[in-house]
């Protein structure tokens, strides 16, 4: 098992060191010709397509995924907290 977890361990901090290395687009967006926005930039090939009433309750939900990741409930792929800035924490609704 230890062979196991040196590898599991090893594969995260590959991940990390690419991350790490990895430019970081800037967010676009673009309205579709059927109604959607898409957000570019937000994973590595494919847009983000949500139409107007997806739109809204994503933005509605926010302060519940903020407390979710202050909560400390998400990791990243290398398994480390993702930490909101002190500004962005409300609570949630």
């Amino acid at each position: 098992m230890t062979a196991t977890n040196d590898l599991i361990k090893r594969i995260a901090e590959l991940e990390a060191a690419l991350a790490a290395k990895t430019p970081t687009r800037a967010l676009s967006i673009k309205a579709g010709a059927a109604g959607g926005l898409s957000v570019y930039g937000l994973s590595a090939k494919w847009p983000t397509t949500l139409y107007a009433n997806q739109w809204i309750k994503l933005i509605e939900f926010v302060p519940q995924i903020k407390a979710a990741i202050a909560a400390g409930k998400w990791q990243d792929k290398a398994g480390n907290a993702i930490v909101l800035p002190a500004d962005w924490i409300t609570p949630a609704k």
